[in-house]
């Protein structure tokens, strides 16, 4: 249908809504046939009884036959009804679910009639709708440079990983390191060639993490890394590993190095990460004073 749409489209629909059946649409469509058959019908026995001379026990018999035989029509139409509508209940039930708890649709496609082609046109706007959505929250949590976590999707994460029951009682360890004298790097070489050291730690990191352990950028050249499961000392020899393999990476133009500051999170008694990001900042700073490209502990 191409044409603009009116009130006129939907009057007969519009009109069903006044009939006190409830919200069922296949009942009240049931309502309208079966005023509709029976219409004739009792026209039919009128003419019966009065061709009889207002005689009703000489019409008892075609009375009777009539009566059963409308019985069972309509209870078969019911059926039928309740049947053919199953399509439109099922999709608008898929839809509510989508739309409630966000659980994909899964209607049939490859029908060819009205009720096919409202099935799959669902199916296909849901899913491409949800495919836009993930796009949409992968850009949202995604740093554009790195393709890490950014700081506000870390965090977000971070704060799931504590409450995670997997987790509850175990240690969890918090890493941040920063490039040093990143802005020589800049300053010196231009900005294009600090992207591609960002890159490449960034690229490094991923390649590290796996399963539920997060790396993030929290902004500039400082990245973040989220350890669960892991103790200060196996923390310590991760940190000073992916330290040494940032000083191997090889550069055209420049040396390259991290410091690293690393703390441990207890999640019985932190629901957030704030505390340990301020200890582990203590740390970095410890890194930084200390020489750089080395790794300090603040518990």
């Amino acid at each position: 249908m191409s044409e603009k749409l009116t009130p006129l489209h939907f009057k007969f629909y519009h009109s069903l809504q006044y009939l006190p059946l409830g919200r069922s649409f296949g009942t009240k469509l049931f309502f309208v046939a079966f005023i509709a058959i029976h219409v004739p019908l009792i026209s039919l026995l009128v003419f019966l009884v009065i061709q009889n001379g207002f005689n009703i026990s000489a019409s008892i018999t075609v009375l009777t036959v009539t009566l059963i035989a409308t019985l069972v029509s309509t209870i078969s139409t019911l059926f039928v009804f309740h049947a053919a509508l199953s399509p439109l209940r099922i999709a608008a039930s898929e839809l509510n679910q989508y739309l409630d708890k966000r659980k994909m649709p899964n209607l049939p496609i490859h029908y060819n009639d009205d009720v096919g082609d409202l099935m799959g046109n669902i199916q296909r706007v849901v899913s491409q709708l949800e495919f836009n959505l993930r796009r949409q929250e992968t850009l949202a949590s995604t740093d554009s440079l790195t393709e890490t976590l950014n700081r506000r999707a870390f965090f977000t994460a971070g704060v799931n990983t504590l409450s995670s029951q997997q987790f509850r009682y175990s240690k969890i360890s918090l890493l941040i390191l920063d490039i040093d004298r990143f802005k020589l790097i800049n300053d010196t070489f231009g900005h294009p060639a600090g992207d591609t050291v960002i890159r490449a730690i960034a690229d490094l990191l991923s390649k590290k993490v796996s399963g539920e352990q997060l790396v993030g950028r929290l902004g500039g050249e400082e990245f973040a890394v989220l350890l669960p499961a892991t103790d200060a000392n196996s923390a310590m020899v991760w940190a000073d590993a992916v330290r040494q393999e940032i000083s191997d990476l090889s550069f055209p133009a420049c040396n390259v190095s991290a410091s690293f500051g690393v703390t441990i999170i207890e999640p019985q008694t932190e629901v957030t990460l704030d505390p340990a990001m301020e200890r582990a900042d203590r740390a970095l700073y410890s890194s930084k004073e200390t020489g750089r490209n080395r790794v300090s502990l603040e518990l």
